[in-house]
């Protein structure tokens, strides 16, 4: 039976206390301050003041319940409806209260509070000894009220007059809302509301959570639970919400997944973002550009750019918390992907422009929304780009990573007139591009052209030469970086940050060519020098470059000691571009070093400073697999290490991550776990394949290669299970997944042409022509050399096809030409021939798999 059903009033039996229960408690019991409970919205607060009230009513207090969000026009109605509620009952002190109240009504008082402190002093009378405990929820719909200051005033004024009416010792109030404090009394002339006890109402622990689903019967994994706290972090009404999905799928006799936590967020959240807490987030930000500003400052880590006004009302909102050095971070995945980057810079692009709405994302450091922004504006823009955004669209792609493109985009702009300084900047940046994508000879052509020029590039472009000589390794290009290397680290810097950041790079390089040529002495000292020298954030690099040299037990001091760094800078980036950037590649190589050595908890370390692991990169396994694909071949041992060990010990990794991971191991791994990396993968692939999962166009290619390795062996059985796996994987064919299916089929029709199996090689060419004939445009679009294959594939599909009509064995045909020549209770003996077995069967059984020549007829009994 269900029991999380939609319920405004959470059911005694489901209801959890929180530390904010026992403090609100006992600052009620203590009756020396208001608490005052202040909170985003949709994180319990009514629900506690109703809780509180029913304990306390069950002692015997009277605690009448407020909703302030009704609005009353005046001060004298709103007071006198406190009280006309609080004695509104048939006890016998609201019949004698009553009476009292009428009588100091006619007395015509003429100041409403007053009026107000002899009611509530009559009633104090009356319950004695009871307490009177008033709960003001929504306090923030009074602030606006022209009776506001004078409403709070009463309040705090009360407190004050137990000195002259000990009745007020049994009075307090309990006040919630999202205002704070300083902001209940507007009128600076009238003391501020002080007095208060704050009540802070926090998210729910992982064990109460536990502990809510417990109470709801809701029997889930810990991978679950999990799960559901990271993506809610804890949020009640999120919690609740998404768990009342999840009881829906356990209800139907499913074990519920991690996945189906991914799925039930994106079905309430991410799509029409109508339900609450999201619904009224997206609201503000899309109302307020200071907070869509400042949502940008703490992604991007400029926290202190953020005033305190905008971080009260970012937390009060629910936007945000706080980390344990006290800087607001966003709360959970959920609002991070409500609250998204392009779906900001969307709303700021309509009311200032694409260019401009960019300009501010790379500043910054949001460099896919700024790539986003400027390459939307240039494809529906007629004319050039300014030089500004495309340096910004160019340098952005470099950062990415995305080096081919950053090369396409800085040609455009190194063939672009400008003046000198900014030619040679682009230049510099250029043959940094070419050199990550792997083209060293243009980068160190391009470098020397920015070396000979008398800008302020020219010395770091110094620093970009000597390391793509260094990388080009050859005897020439070793004893050129040394030369040059040589010459400029025999004058050391005097002081000036940016040179001393080149001369860093420059020795860091020295080091490598040393150690390339097996002097590892000399490739320490060098590092020595440079660690010496360096700014905080270059050392990481160089002290995992020093572990590396080393390789010695005792030297792990150095990779701790570049994890520190890293979390004390927050992975600081520098633009020199240099090879001792504090980027990704260097990351990847020191979390490398730390999986060898089994460090994982460093590892997790670095991940939890460097990315935010609640967006585009949501956990450490898919953060590594990122980083793999930036590292040489050498390094990706210890990474692989790390992760093989991950995918073991936590269920909650997602399928894609899964499979991508065993992929991974199986090709670069440590050599003792790629076999069974490969046995894993295929057995999990071959799983979802046949499932109703959708498994990515990399695992289905992966399983393509897997299955021409076994052609190639001569085990084309199990290689034809594997291929109509893949055909099941990619189910009906869409225009986004036409070119694996047609490689698919290619390959499957090639596989069977070579052990001579006609009915499938047939088969696959009518599924490759049907491919090719539904999907031309798309085909058409994967470039001329793609388009050669297919038309030479489906030149050899229709040769099969007519192959098979001319030369099939006549047995194989014979229920297709002459169906009556066998009944349907006539024996046949038939063989597969994917496996080869031979058995006998009736005809009517096996007739249509005759037809399809899944089996061929051998013979007649």
């Amino acid at each position: 039976m269900k029991k999380l059903r939609p319920s405004a009033i959470i059911p005694d039996h489901l209801y959890v206390d929180r530390e904010a229960d026992r403090q609100l408690e006992s600052t009620v019991l203590a009756m020396a301050r208001p608490p005052y409970v202040l909170e985003a919205r949709q994180m319990g607060k009514t629900n506690l003041l109703l809780h509180i009230k029913k304990k306390r009513e069950a002692e015997g207090d009277v605690v009448p319940y407020f909703d302030l969000s009704v609005r009353i026009d005046d001060v004298s109605s709103f007071f006198r409806h406190l009280i006309d509620s609080i004695v509104n009952g048939k006890g016998a002190w609201q019949n004698a209260t009553r009476n009292s109240i009428i009588a100091i009504r006619k007395m015509g008082i003429a100041e409403p509070h007053r009026e107000y402190e002899l009611s509530l002093l009559e009633i104090l009378r009356e319950i004695f000894p009871r307490k009177l405990i008033i709960i003001f929820d929504e306090i923030d719909s009074v602030v606006s009220t022209s009776y506001s200051d004078r409403l709070f005033s009463q309040i705090r004024s009360m407190y004050f007059s137990r000195v002259n009416y000990s009745e007020y010792e049994r009075l307090t109030y309990i006040l919630a809302g999202v205002a704070e404090p300083s902001e209940l009394i507007k009128d600076r002339s009238i003391s501020p509301f002080n007095i208060g006890e704050k009540i802070y109402l926090k998210d729910f622990s992982q064990s109460e959570i536990v502990k809510f689903m417990a109470n709801a019967g809701c029997a889930f994994t810990s991978s679950v639970i999990e799960e559901v706290f990271r993506v809610t972090s804890g949020n009640p009404r999120m919690t609740w919400d998404v768990t009342s999905e999840l009881e829906d799928i356990g209800l139907g006799q499913v074990e519920v997944s991690v996945e189906d936590v991914s799925n039930v967020v994106e079905k309430l959240y991410l799509r029409q973002f109508d339900r609450a807490p999201v619904d009224h987030i997206r609201v503000l930000a899309e109302s307020d550009s200071s907070v869509r500003a400042a949502i940008g400052s703490i992604r991007w880590g400029n926290v202190e750019d953020i005033d305190p006004k905008t971080r009260s009302a970012l937390y009060l909102s629910g936007i945000t918390t706080y980390d344990l050095a006290g800087r607001p971070v966003i709360k959970n995945p959920i609002i991070d992907a409500a609250l998204s980057d392009e779906w900001l810079s969307t709303i700021a692009a309509r009311e200032r422009g694409p260019l401009r709405v960019a300009a501010d994302q790379f500043r910054l450091g949001a460099y896919a929304e700024t790539v986003r922004l400027i390459s939307s504006f240039k494809d529906e823009a007629a004319d050039t780009l300014p030089y500004d955004s495309q340096y910004q669209l160019a340098l952005s792609l470099l950062y990415l990573n995305r080096h081919d493109e950053a090369v396409l985009e800085f040609q455009n702009l190194v063939d672009r007139p400008s003046e000198a300084e900014r030619s040679m900047a682009a230049l510099y940046h250029y043959a940094t591009a070419l050199a990550r994508s792997g083209d060293r000879i243009s980068a160190i052509s391009a470098y020397r052209m920015v070396v000979r020029s008398e800008t302020k590039s020219a010395n770091v472009a110094k620093a970009g030469l000597i390391a793509a000589l260094a990388a080009e390794d050859t005897a020439e290009s070793r004893e050129e970086g040394r030369k040059l290397g040589n010459g400029i680290a025999s004058e050391p810097p005097l002081g000036d940050d940016d040179e001393t950041r080149i001369f860093a790079a420059i020795l860091y390089s020295l080091a490598t060519i040393e150690a390339r040529e097996g002097n590892t002495v000399s490739a320490l000292r060098n590092l020595k020098t440079a660690l010496s020298v360096a700014p905080k954030e270059q050392q990481p690099a160089i002290l995992g470059r020093m572990f590396r040299f080393g390789q010695e037990p005792k030297d792990i001091f150095l990779l701790e000691k570049a994890v520190d760094i890293i979390a004390e800078t927050k992975d600081k980036r520098i633009n020199t571009f240099s090879d001792l950037d504090s980027s990704d590649v260097r990351i990847g190589e020191l979390m490398s070093l730390l999986g060898g050595v089994g460090r994982d908890d460093l590892i997790e370390r670095i991940i939890k400073s460097s990315f935010n692991i609640d967006r585009s990169r949501p956990n450490s396994v898919r953060i590594s697999l990122d980083l793999i694909k930036l590292l040489p071949e050498d390094l990706h041992s210890g990474l692989t290490t790390f992760i093989w060990r991950k995918v073991h010990a936590d269920e909650a990794i997602i399928l894609n991550d899964r499979l991508e991971s065993l992929r991974t191991i199986s090709q670069s791994g440590p050599v003792h776990f790629r076999s069974r990396a490969l046995r894993e993968f295929m057995a999990l692939a071959l799983r979802v394949a046949h499932s109703d999962q959708f498994l990515p166009d990399e695992d289905l290619l992966f399983l393509l290669t897997q299955a021409q390795a076994l052609v190639a062996g001569n085990k084309s059985g199990k290689a034809f299970e594997i291929m109509d796996a893949i055909r099941a994987g990619l189910g009906t064919v869409t225009p986004d997944r036409a070119i694996v299916g047609f490689v698919a089929a290619y390959q499957d029709m090639n596989a069977a042409r070579q052990i001579g199996d006609r009915p499938r090689s047939r088969r696959a060419a009518q599924y490759l022509t049907s491919i090719v004939a539904e999907h031309s445009a798309m085909l058409d679009e994967s470039g001329s050399q793609f388009g050669n294959l297919i038309k030479s594939a489906t030149e050899m599909a229709q040769q099969v096809l007519r192959e098979t009509i001319l030369q099939t064995p006549r047995a194989t045909v014979l229920p297709q030409t002459n169906p009556r020549k066998l009944g349907r209770n006539s024996r046949v003996i038939v063989r597969s021939p994917h496996s080869g077995e031979q058995f006998t069967a009736k005809f009517k059984l096996v007739r249509d798999k005759i037809v399809s020549g899944e089996l061929v007829i051998v013979d007649e009994k």
